[in-house]
């Protein structure tokens, strides 16, 4: 890849042991992203033992800028750097950071974010709020109990994926983006892809 990459992560599989809590499967730590490899590991919360048991994960791997796919999907890749985090403390008052598009999105498209860098070895997540086709507000969110001291995380880079939401036909490949309304919770949501 010729421009500076961005990286993201899921897991597809699971084998955390915390209380069979999944949330300690999410928390990649990522670094050392160049234009041709970087270096992952998972990371659990302070008050876990630090070791996880071997996992299998997927990860896309785009190149920062804006794209348009052959049948009008618009697409935009980029990072911010950032350092704030999401604070319990002063009234619960996040400083959220303002990410701006360069596409000229005519609806909210689905937006995928993840830290990129491991800058400060502490556990880390990215939350986001605020979506339209202009940009959207990203904040670091640390585990709860650094949260609730008011304590802030070092400077990070975060990448962000934004794309055209529905089902979308670009040379002969099918794919859905989307993203739900303010409805999930900690209880199984069904979400139809059509079929």
């Amino acid at each position: 890849m010729g421009k500076s990459a961005i990286a993201l992560f899921k897991p597809t599989s699971c084998k955390a042991s915390v209380f069979g809590d999944r949330r300690f499967c999410e928390k990649f730590g990522i670094s050392n992203i160049t234009n041709n490899s970087f270096d992952i590991y998972l990371q659990e919360p302070s008050n876990e033992d630090g070791n996880h048991a071997l996992e299998t994960l997927s990860y896309l791997v785009f190149e920062a800028g804006t794209y348009q796919l052959s049948d009008g999907t618009l697409v935009e890749v980029g990072t911010i750097n950032t350092d704030s985090t999401a604070n319990l403390e002063n009234g619960g008052v996040t400083p959220w950071e303002t990410v701006g598009f360069e596409t000229n999105f005519a609806q909210t498209p689905a937006i995928f974010s993840q830290v990129q860098t491991n800058n400060d070895s502490d556990f880390v997540r990215t939350r986001q709020q605020n979506a339209t086709a202009n940009g959207f507000e990203v904040v670091m969110e640390q585990e709860e109990g650094f949260a609730k001291n008011g304590e802030t995380h070092g400077n990070e880079t975060i990448g962000y994926l934004a794309i055209t939401e529905g089902t979308r036909n670009s040379n002969g490949v099918t794919f859905l983006a989307g993203s739900t309304d303010n409805s999930v919770t900690d209880v199984f949501s069904s979400i139809s892809f059509g079929g």
